[in-house]
């Protein structure tokens, strides 16, 4: 079978942009006659591969090191083939440390800092940056921090790529990207279920069945339900989610894989967003069950998510995989909070919002690869193309009362507040994408590729209940970024590497001209090196990258009312990682990261440190090991540790002196289906800030807690 045909389809509108639905194709045959001054290419022909396919399912692999990971191309590849940083927190590892939501897993992935803006979703940072995300591959613009995630029940694996991530995702900062991967049916009957009780009401349920449909096993499904029910170490807040997932996989032929899943989540919260500092900007004191909050103060969260995908095994190591999503997410709340509070009146002047949001967003992915033989070598190619739309309003009623004294504050009434004000986005993105693995030779691997992207945003506000006109947002026609790599394979362990890629951001912001900034341009160099040992059971690396972010809007000094492209940031580092099971009875992962980001170039903080509440050190370490004779016999013993250098906050006095959280865990296997485990989470009850934001909205990290679980297997 041709793949020319496929490409077509893929590669659709390669050369421009076209309007959503107005996409058109031509093609054009020429006949060309052969002469003597004809230039002779190598010949090309593609590849009968017999090798089994590589995959990057981690569930039952019983290890933290993953055998490969997707985020870097699509495909799965080893990750001593991938030059760049990247992590995967395994199904194994979610479990054993019950990182039962992103949040919670995202503190553990090496080079990530986490902020939650309150007890439902957090904001994810890496290399200075906002990291973005995908879901299965398929990118999902600005949909990472601030929106709730769904329940980590549903994911096979988190797979964590440090620096920018252009070639795949189009625009976002140059962080990185987290890739979302769902879990899929097994051909096999297989199930578990588990419970869980713990320290402030907490309790929680899962069940988790696959099994095949048909008695040929042509159909498989997957159903995961979870539900938690819990309040909270700040006082008067409690919340109840429940998810559901189901997924069905339909093989007509060996050669033709469908794949349709529905996901629906709510989550009843009673919303915590932090505690005020002083006026002066420096800290209360407080308890760290102080709630300042009004006692009406509440939020909702409903996601629901669609998704269908079709792949197509054409032989020769061809595949084909077609992908779609549609997903809405509405955000409702209720809340009062308290701004800084003066120290000598203990008032404040409170907050009170009525609020709803809704988020839609559709994707469509799709792309060919295979390897082909060219210079007597096998490389491999891959060729996309993706779209991306979001759209986003929201309304809102707000008022103020000052002069409230602040411990009475959770008594003020929520009277009615009229939704006047409020805002609407819409942004499409659209682009095509292509990465060549070239074996340039036995032991070197040259990767090259790029992605041409076009962006359009535009955005309306509502205030005093009238709405405004339609305005142009951030806009970027065939904005091409590159990519290029290398990897050396010193022994069949051991690989070194390098790396630049790529990154742009469409900007808002005016000249006195009146014309739109040029995208910032954010890049990246990175050389590392990176082993599988211990017969592929642990995976290892250390990199040093250099990141520049250019083109950042500042004042314009001949005229403040405008800007100028002329900004610069710089991040470079250190990242350190070792994953696996190194013994039969040991699984562990552990990193080091060492940050520096600084502004280059810009009107007020030439010099000055980029995102301050990122730390300049960060270790992170976890290790469980199982006893399988003596008198411990059966049980297992974990233990983990957390530590960062200092950080401060911009805009207030809180800083954050260096410190550690040590987590602890023993666990028994009662039968060969039957486990439990006791975990004790910050074991030296560790006192320390989760987030520095301003004068308000400054959480505590979690005090000591203690959490029991039950868990059955089929």
């Amino acid at each position: 079978m041709s793949l020319i045909p496929a490409l077509g389809m893929v590669l659709v509108g390669s050369a421009a942009m076209a309007p959503v639905g107005m996409v058109h194709a031509e093609t054009a045959t020429e006949t060309a006659t052969p002469d003597d001054s004809a230039v002779v290419l190598p010949e090309l022909a593609i590849t009968d591969t017999q090798t089994a396919p590589l995959s990057a399912v981690s569930e039952g692999s019983g290890t933290y090191a993953p055998k490969a990971a997707t985020v870097a191309g699509k495909v799965p590849a080893k990750l001593k083939d991938i030059p760049n940083s990247v992590s995967v927190i395994t199904r194994e590892q979610l479990d054993d440390q019950h990182l039962t939501d992103v949040d919670h897993a995202l503190v553990w992935a090496p080079g990530v800092t986490v902020r939650p803006n309150d007890n439902a979703q957090s904001w994810y940072q890496s290399r200075g940056y906002a990291l973005s995300v995908m879901h299965d591959g398929m990118p999902t613009y600005d949909g990472l921090s601030g929106y709730q995630q769904f329940d980590t029940a549903v994911y096979d694996r988190i797979e964590v790529l440090r620096g920018p991530s252009g070639l795949l995702q189009g625009s976002s900062d140059p962080a990185g990207s987290v890739n979302l991967v769902r879990k899929r049916p097994t051909e096999e009957l297989k199930g578990q279920a588990t419970v869980a009780i713990g320290s402030w009401d907490y309790s929680r349920e899962t069940a988790d069945l696959s099994t095949p449909l048909t008695t040929d096993g042509r159909l498989n499904g997957r159903f995961v339900v979870a539900h938690t029910d819990r309040d909270y170490f700040y006082s008067g807040v409690h919340s109840e989610k429940l998810l559901g997932y189901g997924i069905l996989e339909f093989k007509p032929t060996p050669d033709w894989t469908f794949g349709y899943s529905s996901t629906w989540q709510h989550d009843d919260t009673g919303l915590f967003s932090g505690v005020p500092t002083y006026s002066t900007g420096l800290s209360m004191g407080l308890d760290r069950s102080t709630n300042f909050n009004t006692s009406w103060t509440s939020a909702d969260w409903v996601t629901h998510e669609e998704k269908i995908d079709a792949e197509h095994r054409f032989g020769h190591g061809w595949s084909a995989k077609i992908a779609a999503s549609w997903r809405e997410q509405k955000f409702s709340w209720d809340d009062g909070y308290a701004g800084s509070v003066n120290p000598a009146t203990y008032t404040t002047t409170y907050t009170t919002r009525d609020a709803e949001a809704t988020y839609y967003r559709k994707g469509l992915d799709a792309y060919v690869t295979g390897p082909f033989q060219a210079f007597g070598r096998e490389h491999t190619l891959l060729l996309g193309s993706n779209l991306d739309i979001y759209d986003q309003d929201w309304v809102r009623g707000r008022a103020t009362q000052a002069g409230v004294v602040v411990s009475n504050g959770s008594t003020l009434s929520q009277g009615n507040l009229s939704r006047s004000t409020g805002g609407e986005t819409r942004m499409t993105q659209f682009g095509q994408y292509g990465q060549a693995r070239l074996q340039i030779l036995d032991p070197l691997t040259v990767i090259v590729g790029g992605r041409n992207t076009s962006f359009d945003s535009d955005s309306r506000s509502m205030s005093s209940s009238v709405w405004g006109n339609w305005s142009q947002g951030g806009k970027a026609q065939n904005e091409f970024t590159p990519y290029g790599g290398v990897t050396l394979a010193v022994t069949p362990e051991t690989s070194l590497y390098g790396s630049y890629s790529e990154i742009f951001v469409p900007q808002t912001a005016t000249t006195s001209a009146g014309t739109t900034l040029p995208p910032r341009t954010g890049w990246q160099t990175e050389v590392g090196v990176k082993n599988s040992l211990f017969n592929d059971t642990v995976n290892a690396s250390a990199a040093v990258f250099l990141l520049r972010d250019v083109n950042r809007a500042i004042t314009d000094p001949n005229d403040t009312n405008y800007s100028i492209a002329a900004g610069k940031v710089e991040s470079k580092g250190v990242d350190l990682e070792i994953s696996g099971r190194p013994l039969e009875n040991l699984k562990l992962t552990g990193s080091y990261t060492y940050l520096l980001n600084q502004y280059l170039r810009d009107t007020r903080n030439t010099g000055a440190t980029f995102t301050t509440w990122e730390p300049k050190h960060t270790v992170k370490l976890w290790g469980m090991y199982s006893f399988d004779d003596g008198v411990l016999k059966d049980f297992s013993l974990g233990s983990g540790v957390l530590a960062k250098s200092r950080t401060w906050a911009t805009g207030t006095r809180l800083e954050q002196d260096a410190y550690a959280v040590v987590d602890a865990q023993i666990g028994y296997k009662i039968s060969d289906h039957l486990s439990a485990d006791l975990t004790v989470n910050n074991v030296f009850d560790t006192e320390y800030w989760a987030t520095m934001r301003s004068t308000t909205n400054n959480m505590y990290g979690e005090p000591r807690s203690v959490m029991l679980t039950l868990k059955a297997e089929m």
